[in-house]
């Protein structure tokens, strides 16, 4: 019993080293990965590493080779372990359950940082109470495992915020594109611009003025081919996008990106391209029309929008002149709180969809982005239609 809580100890250590490594952003796991699958796997990872750190003092104590108290000085790195088993369950709870807790993004980023202090004081605890981790190719393993950390930690805190200052782009413009939606348009101070694909997205930190230079990720709605012009479109719907009225032409502003495995490049072979989008989720769809637009591309696409009324629309001029520009686009607005609409309305649900794409036989390639709930709705109602899941691609809101 006590080998196997030493075990689960050591188990929950490395995967605790390798939570970071997956919330890094390395530019080649996103490649190979996928940013999505990355994160999705270091939730998971917190989630065992919790369970296997609690199991693990469990598992000592039961076997009654240890002793619970009485409380005295030399007990100093057991008690380092209870602190950074506390630690890290504030961490995992408040990640886990932000939105319940009412946690501001400020608030959850500084706890979710005691993650490095847990690192610290796991690694006190285990080399004071495990000799055996202090010699041969166990401690041969620790000291590969420490460095990876420590440089990581250089990499993400120190190297790369400094290289992102350094490539920083200026905000050449800030306009209101439809209700509480904005159009930022940013240009680089200096070297070959912010190269990407259509439906990529990046870190976002904006410098300036009533702005809290927190980094959140936003999609690029600019099309591939300027990288010198470089345009994100966002809904103000949260506490930070809130403040970016307050942005000015000529404020600071740093890109960390892109990432994403979210567009037609990712597909492989596209006969047609379907493009369902809820709200502000149209980002990704308007940054493959656009490259398609100034490409000349003849690919037969179809880009069905749901927004709650007229006014939500963005852009609603230069989507008449891409259709004039890209003779194989459909566009249909589907309205869900104007009663008064003259197109579709409602909820975009199977019926509603075989009305504008027909029975699915003639559906290809799909790009789907919205709230999770029409997410669902739109997934379920196209594979009722016998749209293979490998042709359905999803962006989710958040990550």
């Amino acid at each position: 019993v006590l080998g196997i809580g030493r075990s689960l100890g050591l188990l929950a250590a490395t995967l605790l080293f390798l939570q970071f490594v997956l919330a890094a952003r390395f530019m080649f796991l996103d490649r190979f990965i996928g940013f999505a699958a990355l994160m999705k796997a270091h939730r998971l990872g917190g989630i065992a590493v919790t369970g296997l750190a609690l199991l693990h003092p469990l598992f000592i104590y039961g076997s009654g080779m240890r002793q619970v108290g009485p409380l005295r000085w030399q007990l100093w790195p057991e008690l380092l372990g209870a602190l950074a088993l506390l630690l890290l369950w504030i961490v995992a709870v408040t990640a886990l359950y932000r939105v319940f807790l009412e946690l501001s993004y400020e608030s959850w980023r500084r706890l979710h940082d005691g993650a490095f202090l847990v690192a610290v004081l796991v690694v006190a605890h285990m080399m004071v109470l495990e000799p055996n981790l202090r010699h041969g190719w166990p401690q041969g393993l620790w000291l590969v495992l420490l460095a990876g950390y420590l440089a990581t930690f250089v990499w993400v805190k120190l190297a790369k915020p400094a290289r992102l200052r350094r490539n920083a782009y200026a905000v050449e413009s800030l306009e209101m594109v439809a209700l509480d939606t904005y159009n930022l348009t940013l240009r680089p101070l200096s070297g070959s611009g912010f190269v990407h694909l259509p439906g990529q997205f990046a870190f976002l930190r904006l410098r300036g003025e009533g702005i809290v230079p927190q980094q959140h990720p936003f999609t690029i709605s600019s099309g591939a081919t300027d990288p010198q012009r470089i345009t994100f479109t966002v809904k103000a719907i949260g506490d930070y996008t809130r403040t970016l009225g307050n942005v000015q032409a000529g404020d600071v502003a740093e890109l960390d990106g892109p990432y994403g495995h979210f567009g037609p490049a990712f597909m492989g072979k596209v006969q047609s391209l379907t493009l369902i989008a809820g709200g502000i989720g149209v980002t990704p769809m308007l940054s493959v029309l656009r490259n398609m637009a100034q490409r000349q591309d003849p690919l037969p696409v179809t880009l069905i929008w749901s927004n709650r009324t007229p006014r939500h629309i963005a852009f609603p001029a230069e989507l008449e002149a891409l259709q004039a520009r890209l003779p194989n686009l459909k566009v249909h607005h589907v309205m869900t709180r104007d009663p008064d609409w003259p197109g579709p309305k409602g909820r975009l649900d199977r019926d509603l969809l075989v009305s504008l794409l027909g029975e699915g036989k003639d559906i290809d390639q799909v790009m789907l982005c919205g709230p999770p709930g029409m997410m669902k709705a739109v997934r379920d109602a196209l594979r009722s239609l016998g749209v293979p899941r490998s042709h359905l691609h999803t962006e989710a809101f958040a990550l």
